[in-house]
């Protein structure tokens, strides 16, 4: 649709703005998360941590899919407090890929729309932290190719 067109469809009515929100680091409700990040209507911090809470909710059951310890990256999306889909993204066993979507399917809680994305660290805390320095130090995994360039090859 023509952007003169959309724009005359909203003129007069309410628009709801739908912001990203990021988080370095939270935890609410036993969960701790790294590179949170979610796009939603509600914003800042309070609103992060309430999303982290509702995931928090499955806690143990996210324990229990990867006992040993795990640092995993989770994208998700939910609306009108039902979980839409939720997927473990980059290398993770496809049964611990499973479970974690299963997890949030049957036990987190949301109280608005939107989609988010963070690293979930789950399980033993120690193998989790190991997990989390791991992929620190690991290539992206986005499946695209990174070039690192220095000045030298800049010109």
């Amino acid at each position: 649709m023509p952007r003169g067109q959309a724009a005359e469809r909203v003129r007069g009515q309410p628009v709801e703005l739908e912001l990203t929100t990021k988080a370095a680091e939270l935890g609410a409700g036993g969960l701790e998360t790294r590179d949170l990040a979610c796009r939603m209507v509600a914003q800042g911090e309070p609103a992060l941590a309430k999303v982290v809470a509702g995931v928090a909710k499955g806690k143990d059951s996210l324990d229990s899919c990867a006992k040993e310890g795990a640092a995993l990256a989770v994208k998700w999306e939910f609306e009108d407090g039902k979980l839409l889909q939720a997927k473990v993204v980059g290398k993770a066993p496809k049964k611990v890929k499973e479970c974690v979507a299963y997890v949030l399917r049957k036990k987190a809680k949301f109280s608005h729309s939107g989609t988010c994305s963070a690293v979930f660290l789950v399980g033993d805390p120690d193998g989790a932290a190991k997990a989390l320095a791991a992929r620190a130090n690991a290539p992206a995994d986005d499946g695209r190719v990174h070039v690192r360039m220095g000045a030298e090859d800049e010109e």
